[in-house]
């Protein structure tokens, strides 16, 4: 089969985790990289042996892919650019920051014939895959606690913790229960003694009472990313960083076999395969809209709560 020929945009932490898989990928002929930052990308460039571009929009007519891990408040411009002219995407997360750039991209997809992969990468985390397996066998979810902190990062600058961090919980719990919430009720959570826009609970009901409970926070040096799911009898927790899952039933815990395996290589290889292929992608504009939807649902209450 014909190697793609792919590009990335975005010279930052996630853009070079891009360049890197992409680079040892044998379907994947890596074209360049763009970047506004013309001697980031120049030095992050010479490290692949590709040519480097300060406008992204030089790439066109020379990818049939691209990867776009540039700021969030950029997505739906360069998205909706490369779409609309047949170059398949997979945008980072979160897809967009306003409803309008999300549907911008819509319809740049459909215009141009294109396929659009989110990058919401812990659905390719083996460990959650795993579990959904368990789950579809279990029946029921009662509730769904996650955590998600994170050290502050200088490369964040365009996105709240909601948007930076959450959003992936909220993405999880949607997928789990397969619904869109009932009700939403998030505030912020106090810092030595005052509220943090950095440190967030949300509570999402779901239609059959289920309770899907998330707190994220970029707050201190902690750093944790785990999900406890209550059914009827079992129990599990799942740690995606340590890809780890444990399963509690009758006051036993067992440690299930996960094969690990490199997230953002099995998401790129499906995105690939998906474009040779003609291939529905695992994680639609749709899904990710929907999740976002509950961001700024949150958003909204932690404004109207300042």
């Amino acid at each position: 089969m014909k190697r793609l020929k792919v590009g990335v945009v975005g010279a930052g932490v996630m853009g070079t985790y891009h360049l890197r898989n992409y680079a040892q990928n044998l379907n994947v002929e890596l074209i360049g990289l763009a970047d506004v930052d013309e001697e980031k990308a120049k030095h992050r460039a010479a490290e692949f042996g590709i040519p480097a571009f300060c406008d992204y929009r030089e790439l066109l007519g020379k990818v049939d892919a691209i990867s776009i891990a540039s700021i969030s408040s950029t997505h739906g411009e360069i998205g909706e650019f490369f779409l609309s002219a047949g170059v398949h995407c997979l945008i980072e997360k979160p897809l967009a920051l306003t409803p309008s750039d999300c549907a911008r991209l819509g319809v740049a997809a459909e215009k141009g014939k294109a396929k659009l992969l989110v990058g919401h990468i812990e659905r390719f985390n083996p460990a959650f895959l795993k579990l959904e397996e368990f789950l579809q066998a279990e029946g029921g979810v009662s509730a769904l606690h996650f955590e998600r902190f994170s050290p502050a990062s200088s490369r964040i600058c365009d996105a709240s913790v909601v948007e930076d961090l959450m959003v992936h919980d909220i993405d999880l719990a949607l997928a789990l229960m397969g619904d869109n919430p009932r009700s939403i009720n998030a505030g912020k959570l106090p810092v030595n003694g005052k509220a943090s826009a950095d440190y967030v609970r949300a509570h999402v009901r779901f239609a059959g009472g289920e309770l899907a409970t998330l707190t994220a926070s970029r707050i201190g040096d902690t750093k944790a990313r785990v999900l406890k799911v209550i059914c009827q009898d079992i129990a599990y927790e799942l740690d995606f960083s340590a890809q780890s899952l444990k399963r509690i039933s009758k006051g036993e815990t067992e440690n299930i076999e996960i094969v690990k395996a490199n997230q953002l290589q099995s998401e790129q290889e499906h995105f690939i395969s998906c474009v040779q292929n003609d291939l529905a992608v695992r994680i639609p504009l749709a899904e990710a809209v929907r999740a976002l939807e509950v961001v700024w649902s949150i958003e909204k209450q932690l404004k109207e709560e300042a």
